[in-house]
């Protein structure tokens, strides 16, 4: 192979440590008349180029110079692109030296028509030529010369791309072509000496959008090994002098404007790309940048949405913080109504608070509140922490957030994590003017507190449960210590404010956080007489009592809510929740009569969250009065299917899997529960009592386990688990584990009078725990547990298919025959015949119809639509 050199008399140096991407050196081996490489710098053109020349024939001469031409040390003339491909022609040989007066173009026309072979002439940096006439100049020797291919790469769309390329057979490798995937990202670092995990690899990708140069930069200058442990540490900061050293080659003060002020959007439409810029028209610069590969762009439904690179916004931000202050204050705030205008009040918080424009973030959340404090609480607590005691004391709802959400969202394993939603003391879940002697006179309580459900989880987090529930008294003083401090007018608008953040907290199902809120906020409303914030507060804690599963204390708050005035501004809807909190308390303890009486659960649908409590209630008292169908169809009827998963739909599923468990839809209750998020407990248990009740113990020893593990405040909720792992471990043949898990479940029922749990496992099998767990015997005789039937029929033991049979009784289901089974399964006729003479043992079946009938039944496969 013949090697034209260039006009600095050398090959071009390029990366020895280079991934090779097979399917652009593909498109190279193409060998059309015309190939175009674009991408910006550092996208590799150069060296992806230089190593596809190299495997090149030794028949092809290559010719390689660079349009990034300067006057030499003589300041004479810049030479021209012909000039320089003919002096690189003489250099390998293919070219005279030329006459004087000829011109560079005339000579390389003659060396051409000389040529026997093949030539191939690489232009680089060819977006650097200034000489208007070159590209129809090339256009016209790719028609003469048939023996010659043109390779240009450039770093702009240029004109040669959408002209000379539309009218000759061509290739056009773009920047998004060149950039790395994350495996390709992860080939590099290994050849440059780091082994990455996956997990890396993939965050340096999602980093640097796969720029190779720049993943380069990051791994060289930034890439170290752990301290203390395997693996490599990485910088990602340390690519910042490579895209420094880009952004200063950037000629275009237009384009540079608007890379600085749209890099502070994490994504953008043009529109807000205009407002942030204020440049008129944006749209030609934006599909520049598009096409450089520096900006990428996606199109959702009707709008085109542009985002840069992790790195090039954070080199972008911080270059506009350093250099010009007061524009990046600008810049966020316009950003922060481009935000706010389409419904992301979050992100706006966000971009408000990294500008330090803390008068802006107390407006954004007076505004936003209810929004904020439900969705993301994160953002607020961050933006409390930072912002300055002078703004934030004037402003009741962030004097809020930081006494009682900041607390919430400490770093994990910090030993200052104190709040009381983490450590929930059960002597502060009552009202403060009731004497706790009297909200905790329940029966053996000085024993039962010692394995109460506070104690367990407090035990697992601190060791020191006396510690702990100093802690969390200590916690509650500071706190109105804190209030004393705070202007009259502030310190006013607290309780009602406190009120507003309870209610939040409950609607985001933070059951601690909103007792602990609804307790303040009855006490300041007492204190600053607001007689009406006193009775919604208290009917809110016992609300917040009742669901968690303390029931005298949920009791003592609605005596305390009795107690107070009723004012002209009375709300009507705390009548209701008496009624509800009534009705949770009677049905706990299995005290059915009086919980029909307090029904008063009418709430209108209206409600939301309130309302699905409601008809879960119902459900509940359904299961005992045989009201199920009428109830079941109520709660369907209610569920949006394709709405936001959330409390209201968390309530009306384990409602609806409940009310399908008690009459032996177990595959309705499955797909119910499939498919829903496991971010409530309420949920989870929905999901455990599934398996359980399917028959598929070991998996509902799993979800209970999972959950278990978990900070559980709810004793209600705990003590469900419990049993569920009880019944699955007994059916599994472990006593001990099931006895073990059985006595935790009695020690919290003797702690909070809960008994309508134990009626949703089998009486027969708690009670041949009693060897092991005397005192399930005491619970179960007693008055209204005793005479009760049992919730839900007894699970299936039986229906212990493993994975193959499964899919064998799925493909069943679809297939008329035995032979289609085995060809959807890819099996033998003889080994499907094996696994449905299992099947038919383990489901007590005698027919292909039958089994899947009984599955059906069972739950462990859908009903067809």
């Amino acid at each position: 192979m013949t090697l034209a050199l260039g006009h600095a008399s050398r090959w071009p140096r390029t990366p020895s440590v280079f991934v090779v991407k097979a399917s652009l050196i593909g498109l190279l081996d193409r060998r059309e008349p015309l190939t175009i490489v674009r991408g910006p710098r550092g996208y590799g053109k150069t060296s992806l180029v230089s190593h596809w020349v190299r495997s090149l024939p030794d028949e092809v001469s290559v010719v390689w110079v660079s349009g990034r031409t300067a006057p030499g040390d003589d300041a004479g003339p810049v030479p021209s692109l012909w000039d320089l491909v003919a002096d690189s022609m003489v250099g390998s040989g293919l070219l005279q030296l030329p006459e004087n007066g000829a011109s560079g173009r005339t000579e390389v026309i003659h060396a051409l028509a000389s040529s026997q072979g093949e030539t191939c002439l690489v232009v680089d940096d060819f977006d650097q030529v200034r000489d208007p006439r070159v590209e129809a100049d090339l256009l016209d020797l790719l028609r003469r010369f048939p023996g010659l291919s043109l390779v240009l790469c450039m770093r702009d769309v240029a004109s040669v791309e959408t002209v000379l390329a539309a009218t000759i057979d061509s290739v056009v490798i773009r920047p998004i072509d060149l950039l790395l995937d994350a495996q390709e990202t992860y080939e590099l670092a290994e050849r440059l000496g780091f082994t990455l995990s996956g997990d890396d690899a993939r965050a340096l990708h999602l980093e640097t959008a796969g720029w190779p140069a720049l993943v380069r930069a990051i791994l060289t200058n930034g890439a170290s090994p752990h301290p203390g442990r395997s693996g490599i540490a990485i910088d990602l900061q340390a690519g910042e002098p490579f895209l420094q050293s880009v952004w200063t080659e950037l000629t275009d003060r237009r384009m540079q404007r608007l890379i600085v002020r749209t890099a502070i959007l994490d994504e953008f439409t043009a529109a807000s790309a205009q407002l942030c810029s204020g440049l008129r028209d944006v749209g030609a610069t934006l599909q520049l940048l598009v096409g450089s590969g520096l900006l990428m762009a996606e199109r959702f439904q009707d709008a085109v949405v542009y985002r840069y690179a992790p790195a090039v916004r954070h080199a972008c931000l911080d270059a506009l913080r350093r250099q010009d202050p007061r524009q990046f204050r600008v810049v966020s705030r316009r950003a922060a109504q481009t935000h706010t205008a389409q419904g992301r009040s979050a992100t706006a918080l966000a971009l408000l608070s990294r500008a330090s424009l803390w008068e802006d973030v107390a407006q954004l959340v007076d505004a936003f509140w209810v929004e904020l404090v439900a969705e993301s609480p994160d953002e607020i607590a961050a933006a409390v922490a930072a912002m300055p005691s002078e703004v934030l004391e004037r402003h009741a709802r962030l004097v809020i957030a930081r006494d009682h959400l900041l607390p919430l969202h400490k770093p994990a394993g910090d030993p200052a994590d104190h709040s009381r939603s983490h450590v929930l003391d059960l002597a502060a879940v009552g009202p403060a003017s009731v004497e706790r002697r009297e909200v905790f006179a329940l029966p053996g309580v000085a024993e039962a507190m010692e394995q109460s459900l506070a104690q367990i989880a407090i035990l697992r987090m601190t060791g020191d449960f006396m510690a702990a529930r100093v802690v969390a008294e200590r916690d509650h003083d500071a706190v109105l210590l804190q209030v004393e401090d705070l202007r009259n007018d502030v310190r006013d608008e607290l309780a009602p404010v406190l009120h507003e953040w309870a209610v939040t907290r409950l609607l985001a199902a933070d059951l601690p956080g909103a007792l602990s809120a609804f307790r303040e906020a009855a006490e300041l409303a007492g204190e600053h007489h607001h007689p009406a914030i006193v009775r919604e507060a208290s009917v809110g804690a016992a609300l917040a009592c009742a669901m968690l599963g303390y029931l005298e204390p949920a009791e003592a708050w609605l005596a305390a809510a009795a107690r107070a005035p009723v004012g002209y501004d009375q709300d009507p809807t705390a009548d209701k929740i008496v009624a509800t909190v009534r009705g949770i308390v009677a049905l706990e303890r299995i005290d059915i009569e009086a919980a029909v009486g307090a029904a008063a659960f009418d709430v209108p649908e209206e409600a939301g969250e309130f309302w699905a409590l409601a008809a879960m209630i119902r459900a509940q008292v359904a299961l005992f009065d045989g009201s199920h169908f009428r109830v079941l169809g109520e709660i369907e009827a209610a569920r949006v299917d394709g709405g936001v998963p959330g409390l209201r739909e968390a309530l009306l599923v384990a409602a609806s899997v409940d009310l399908n468990l008690a009459i032996g839809h177990f595959s309705r209750a499955r797909t119910a529960i499939a498919g829903f998020p496991q971010s409530y407990e309420i949920t989870g248990l929905a999901r455990a009592r599934t398996e359980y009740f399917s028959g598929e113990f070991a998996r509902a020893v799993d979800v209970a386990t999972r959950w278990l593990k978990t900070r559980i405040y709810a004793p209600a909720n705990r003590l469900d688990f419990l049993l569920i792992l009880t019944g699955a471990e007994h059916a599994r043949g472990r006593r001990y584990e099931a006895a073990v898990a059985l006595e935790e479940a009695v020690a919290i029922s003797l702690a909070t009078g809960l008994l309508r749990a134990f009626l949703k496992v089998p009486r027969a099998t708690l009670r041949d725990l009693s060897t092991e767990v005397p005192r399930i015997a005491a619970i179960l005789d007693r008055e209204g547990l005793a005479d009760a039937a049992e919730l839900f029929p007894a699970p299936t033991a039986s229906a212990q298919l493993s994975e193959r049979e499964r899919e064998v009784l799925e493909s069943l289901a679809t297939n008329a025959s035995l032979a289609g089974v085995a060809r959807s399964l890819y099996l033998s006729s003889n080994t499907v015949k094996t696994h449905l003479r299992s099947i038919y043992r383990k489901l007590g079946t005698h027919s292909s119809v039958e089994t899947v009938e009984r599955a059906w039944e069972l739950g462990l496969i859908s009903r067809p639509e």
